[in-house]
C-alpha cells in the first residue's frame, strides 16, 4: 500500500486527523472504490469496521460519509465518553440536544475521517466534549515539542490515557518511545510500540494512547 498522500498532489483536511498527508494510508495503484466503483487512487480501507472485507474507498465518498451505504465505519468513537463529557459541561441542556449532538460529533469522526493505523482495537479519544485531535505519532521529539517547558517525559506522563496507566509500566514505556519524529505511517512500521498523540480541539489539552503490536 501507498505510504501517504503527495501534499503537493491531494490536499486532504479533516477535523480530527490533523496531517492526513502524513499518516492516511492510500492504495499503491488505482483500484475501484467500494461504494462509488470508480477506479482511482484510493484510501486503503483494509482497516475499516465494516460487515464485509473492504478494500478501497475513495476520498470523495469518505468526506461525502457514504460508508453506511456500505454498513461501514472508519474509526470507532467512545461515544460514552463524549457523552458524559457533554452533560458534564452543559447540564441544562435538553438530554435529546446532547443526544444529537454527540451524533453529529460521532457520524463525523466514524463516517468522514480516515482511520488511525493501529494494531489493537481501542477508542478514538474525547476531549472537552468533541472528540479529539490526531495530531501524530508520538516521539521524544515530538513530546519535548509540544511540552510548554520542553519536559517531554512529564508531558508524556501527564497526559497519558487514564485508562491505560494501570497497565503500564512508564520508565519502560517510555524508553521504548522513539527519539525522533515519525514523520510518515510507512516509519511507523519499523516499531513494535507506537504513541499516538491527540489533542482537544478547545483548549491544550491532550491525551495521549499506546499501542503494542
Amino acid at each position: 500500500m501507498q505510504n501517504n498522500y503527495n501534499i503537493n498532489q491531494r490536499k486532504m483536511a479533516y477535523k480530527y486527523f490533523k496531517y492526513p498527508s502524513r499518516y492516511a494510508v492510500l492504495t499503491d495503484e488505482p483500484i475501484a472504490c467500494e461504494i462509488c466503483k470508480k477506479k482511482q487512487i484510493c484510501l486503503d480501507a483494509t482497516a475499516f469496521y465494516s460487515k464485509d472485507e473492504i478494500e478501497a474507498i475513495c476520498e470523495n465518498c469518505l468526506k461525502a460519509g457514504r460508508l453506511p451505504e456500505i454498513e461501514a465505519c472508519s474509526n470507532d468513537a467512545d461515544v460514552e465518553e463524549l457523552f458524559d463529557q457533554l452533560i458534564h459541561l452543559h447540564p441544562n441542556k435538553k438530554r435529546e440536544t446532547l443526544l444529537q449532538e454527540a451524533k453529529a460529533k460521532t457520524d463525523e469522526l466514524e463516517f468522514r475521517t480516515p482511520p488511525l493505523v493501529s494494531w489493537q482495537d481501542w477508542k478514538f479519544p474525547a476531549l472537552d466534549g468533541d472528540y479529539a485531535q490526531f495530531v501524530c505519532f508520538g516521539s521524544k521529539h515530538e513530546y519535548n515539542k509540544y511540552a510548554p517547558d520542553g519536559d517531554g517525559k512529564a508531558f508524556f506522563e501527564k497526559w497519558l490515557l487514564d485508562d491505560l496507566r494501570e497497565f503500564t509500566n512508564f520508565e519502560n514505556l517510555w524508553r521504548a518511545v522513539p527519539e525522533n519524529r515519525i514523520r510518515t505511517v510507512s516509519q511507523s512500521n519499523d516499531f513494535s510500540l507506537l504513541t499516538y498523540l491527540f489533542k482537544s480541539l478547545h483548549s491544550e489539552q491532550y491525551v495521549i494512547v499506546w499501542d503494542l503490536m
